[in-house]
């Protein structure tokens, strides 16, 4: 780098050099000096820039090839945390589905069974009804027999005193006819 850095102050100093002599020299020297300082100018760009810009250039052109490389492997990268993100996103979607099915299976399971237990009780509640009116039917039914059988008794009872009275009657009427 520091034999580069010479070499253009040595085109430069010379390039300066020719300027001034052309500013003192005729015409045709002039023209002589400025040819001898382009060529020198040119000399040392050949030798030395065109080498070091072939040098970038192709140190250019290896860093866009792993700029390239940097930019495949990012967007691989990229891709698959994508691709990872979004496989972890739906097992977690498929195990909140599975648990909210088992949810619901458990739901209709408890619901069935709440059913079932609401059925045996209104079934066992109707057999209880159902053996509360046959009792209450029986109780019914022989309390209607001993109000028949007490009206019975009463109307036997109305009976022996109408013909008590009817006696007492007749005892009574004799007593005043035969007394």
């Amino acid at each position: 780098m520091a034999r580069i850095e010479g070499e253009l102050r040595h085109a430069v100093r010379a390039r300066a050099f020719a300027k001034g002599e052309i500013a003192r020299l005729p015409l045709k020297r002039a023209t002589d000096s400025a040819a001898r300082a382009t060529g020198a100018i040119e000399r040392f760009i050949e030798r030395t820039l065109a080498p070091r810009l072939e040098e970038l250039s192709g140190e250019v052109r290896g860093l866009r090839g792993e700029l390239g490389q940097i930019d495949k492997r990012l967007t691989e990268s990229i891709s698959s945390l994508r691709n990872e993100t979004v496989a972890r996103i739906e097992a977690l979607e498929a195990r909140i589905n599975g648990r909210i099915d088992t949810m619901s299976e458990r739901a209709l399971a408890f619901e069935r069974h709440v059913e079932e237990r609401f059925a045996a009780l209104d079934l066992r509640l109707d057999e209880r009804l159902a053996a509360i009116d046959r009792r209450l039917d029986d109780k019914l039914s022989g309390l209607d027999e001993k109000i028949a059988s007490t009206n019975k008794r009463f109307d036997q009872a109305l009976d022996i005193r109408e013909r008590f009275e009817a006696s007492e009657a007749k005892v009574e009427a004799q007593k005043r006819n035969g007394a």
